[in-house]
């Protein structure tokens, strides 16, 4: 049997606004993808407190003039898209066109946890439910694909950073002895702290300090007021002038000047900030809930963490304190490790597993 690929399907690829994640785009680009807005005809995605009225008219009246919608044969979904769900529902897809998702953002997790109300719930769980195929970025989104939806047809990538960003990295020298902790992470809202654990992160620096008040915690990416103010709240004030908010800034930098980073996230798919922080040689933590933890099996599954303030300030106390010669060792693992996680080998999986999908 023929792959979609070798019979040069037609494939409309979904995303959100302001646009998809560019290293989604980037996969819809490599099966030649057209691109369109999950919202195209009724703007809503973008616009903050938009009503519940106008966002579900939206998708459907998207779902019922989704463009040319003869013309392709494959839907490509970033994420749960609705209209297409509702699409579903009133039976307009022919029985020779497939719907194939890539899951690479919190959906799983959060219907894992159950943290969606009832009526999301629902429409994900049906959107999911009547997928052709999930392509998921990262093992653990696979192993929460396969636990919620055993019917649906799954299949396992992995994200990658281009070869010249790898070289930059890779020549980087880490400060081993640097105090500083580092986060990378935008959080434009609570929902997506709680999603990248950045309250976690503020919880555990507070027991940090309780051992060690030399420690500073620099953030590098946009942080909503909201988040900055939460900050204040849990954080001890007598401390608060060891935390910076750097916003958008070159992760270079940031890189060079500190001792290891944290990416505690809850349901966080394959965070590429793990892979840049370990090409650099800066050693990472993460939750066992966030997905880059398979690049940490294969390093040192010490650097994987429970969701514990407590226990994972211990681990970060008892990792700041061991000899220079070991963090150097680390530190040179942490680079090696990260070689095999480039762009190149990631499209190159990405096109290998669409046309397994094909044949399947």
């Amino acid at each position: 049997m023929n792959s979609f690929l070798d019979l040069k399907k037609t494939v409309l690829y979904i995303h959100g606004r302001p646009s998809g994640h560019p290293i989604h785009n980037s996969y819809a680009k490599l099966i030649n993808s057209d691109f369109c807005f999950s919202d195209y005809k009724l703007r809503w995605n973008d616009i903050e407190n938009v009503s519940k009225i106008k966002r579900t008219l939206s998708w459907i009246i998207c779902a019922i003039m989704l463009p040319n919608q003869k013309s392709y044969d494959i839907f490509f979904s970033e994420g749960v898209r609705e209209p297409l769900v509702i699409r579903k529902w009133f039976g307009l897809f022919r029985s020779n066109q497939k719907l194939i998702a890539l899951m690479a953002n919190e959906n799983l997790y959060f219907i894992y946890t159950n943290k969606y109300g009832r009526m999301v719930n629902f429409l994900m769980k049906s959107f999911l439910n009547n997928c052709d195929a999930l392509i998921c970025i990262g093992k653990y989104q696979t192993e929460l694909a396969n636990k919620l939806f055993p019917h649906t047809k799954t299949y396992t990538i992995f994200n990658g950073i281009p070869s010249t960003r790898m070289t930059l990295l890779q020549n980087i020298k880490p400060d081993i002895e640097s105090n500083k902790i580092l986060v990378i992470a935008n959080c434009a809202s609570i929902s997506r702290m709680y999603y990248k654990g950045l309250d976690l992160t503020f919880e555990v620096f507070n027991y940090c300090l309780k051992v060690d008040q030399n420690i500073e915690l620099h953030i590098a990416g946009d942080c909503s007021d909201d988040v900055i103010s939460f900050c204040e709240k849990i954080v001890n004030k007598k401390f608060q002038h060891k935390i910076f908010f750097h916003g958008h800034s070159d992760i270079c930098n940031h890189l060079k000047n500190s001792g290891l980073l944290m990416q505690l996230g809850r349901g966080d798919s394959f965070p590429t900030s793990t892979i840049e922080a370990a090409a650099a040689g800066v050693p990472v933590f993460v939750s066992e809930e966030t997905g880059t933890k398979e690049l940490l099996q294969k390093i040192d599954p010490y650097f994987i963490t429970n969701l514990l303030a407590k226990d994972i300030s211990c681990k970060i106390i008892e990792y700041l304190k061991i000899p220079n010669y070991e963090k150097n060792i680390i530190s040179a693992k942490f680079k090696q490790v990260a070689l095999t996680y480039t762009e190149e080998n990631a499209n190159s999986l990405f096109l290998k597993v669409f046309a397994e999908i094909g044949k399947d």
